[in-house]
């Protein structure tokens, strides 16, 4: 009985370092997709002021800058709307994941629960 009893609790703690360690994995997969998706944002952030300056450094008369630089905003506005729908669906599909993965653990947990009140009845 002792036997089944440390075999039982092996293999529940064997479960629980799988689940932390796929958890840790979607961790770490969703922090890496986040941070390239925030260097993208720099970087077009970046590219927008030197675009900028150089707008002001060429510009010759005030309303060729100005329709110029408004052409430039709505650009960069748009980059902004798709980059928002890009994390949308980045956040989305982390969170499918996240259900699924608890699901899993659960209908393990369930699994083991009743062979464990099987054999504790037996």
């Amino acid at each position: 009985m002792y036997t089944q009893v440390y075999d039982i609790m092996n293999k529940v703690t064997s479960e629980a370092v799988s689940s932390l360690r796929q958890a840790t994995d979607l961790n770490l997969k969703s922090s890496q997709k986040l941070l390239a998706m925030q260097a993208d944002w720099a970087q077009q952030a970046i590219k927008f002021g030197v675009e900028q300056t150089q707008l002001l450094v060429n510009a010759h008369e005030p309303r060729t800058y100005v329709k110029e630089q408004s052409t430039l905003v709505g650009d960069y506005m748009t980059q902004c709307l798709n980059n928002s729908q890009e994390l949308v669906s980045a956040l989305t599909s982390s969170s499918t994941e996240v259900r699924e993965w608890v699901e899993q653990g659960v209908e393990k947990a369930q699994v083991n629960l009743r062979k464990a009140s099987a054999k504790k009845a037996a």
